[in-house]
């Protein structure tokens, strides 16, 4: 049977932050596995099955990714915006901008890390797809 909800914008974007505040806070804990993340591949599996659904299905995962992006994006690591965020606080308490080697130091591990995550994630959603073959 489908339901019918009809939320309004604001309802939507307070539950999507919701879950991926808990998300965030279920996988650092260890309550969440990395296995059960998705990356790119997984977004565009999601994306295509709410196409199939209609506009108003595919609009709301469009919307809910997207916000996901943006708040990971502002997460206070390095090589992202929020980490840009923090190095600009730090030199206005500071009063002096931070060497450019010490960023280097900083930043290169965060950038392994990042790209690292994404491997994974996409072996994750590959084995996802491919796994129930082999």
């Amino acid at each position: 049977r489908m339901v019918i909800y009809n939320p309004g914008p604001l309802a939507l974007f307070a539950n999507v932050f919701q879950e991926i505040s808990r998300n965030l806070i279920g996988l650092f804990s260890g309550y969440f596995s990395p296995k059960h993340f998705g990356g790119p591949v997984f977004i565009v599996q999601v994306m295509q099955q709410s196409w199939g659904m209609g506009i108003k299905e595919a609009l709301f995962w469009l919307g809910a990714i997207s916000l996901n992006l943006g708040v990971l994006n502002l997460l206070p690591i390095p090589v992202l915006d929020g980490g840009h965020i923090c190095f600009s606080l730090l030199e206005k308490i500071r009063k002096k901008p931070l060497k450019a080697k010490t960023m280097q130091h900083l930043v290169i591990p965060f950038v392994a890390l990042i790209v690292f995550l994404f491997i994974y994630l996409t072996y994750n959603d590959l084995t996802r797809i491919f796994g129930r073959f082999f």
